[in-house]
């Protein structure tokens, strides 16, 4: 049997997947757009593009 290596990190994740008129305004942590390819995350309570 293959020894496996230690866990260094571990995601569990919830994803939802909607069309919606203002993704700015629902409670979502962090949002992809397929369109533009674009992400932006929550931090400090604001949605951040990451570059």
């Amino acid at each position: 049997m293959r020894e496996r290596p230690p866990v260094i990190f571990l995601l569990k994740n919830i994803v939802t997947s909607r069309t919606i008129a203002d993704c700015f305004a629902t409670d979502a942590e962090s949002i992809y757009d397929a369109f533009t390819h674009e992400t932006w995350v929550k931090k400090g309570g604001d949605l951040v593009k990451v570059a």
